[in-house]
């Protein structure tokens, strides 16, 4: 890939980062019974809105600054991952939600580095 294909916005990747943290905002709790976890009062369904807010400003980012923006945010993604897998390990209750979620960021890491 050239430096200026890298500089670029990847359209699919922020359009489906976009409905994702749209998902998120306005649907929280049914990501969470998808996800396998429980609804426990507000705090959970805080945590998925506020992870939509950032998939959504992650998008407007991406879609300002082109693959410079990608390559942090592909940086975020393993972060959010790596802590979702770590989450699941402390706390057997979410396990399987936290490791579906670490997935999904592991998704757009590789959409992220792979769509130009």
């Amino acid at each position: 890939m050239t430096k200026t294909q890298w500089a670029k916005v990847a359209p699919l990747p922020v359009a489906l980062r976009i409905g994702w943290g749209t998902a998120l905002l306005v649907a929280p709790s049914t990501v969470l019974r998808l996800f396998g976890g429980a609804d426990e009062g507000v705090a959970p369904r805080r945590i998925m809105r506020v992870l939509g807010a950032r998939h959504v400003v992650q998008a407007a980012a991406e879609r300002a600054g082109g693959g410079q923006a990608r390559e942090i945010w592909i940086l975020v993604d393993l972060l959010h991952a790596g802590s979702s897998v770590g989450f699941g390990l402390a706390d057997r209750r979410w396990r399987r939600a936290a490791w579906t979620d670490a997935a999904v960021a592991l998704g757009f890491v590789v959409l992220g580095a792979t769509n130009r």
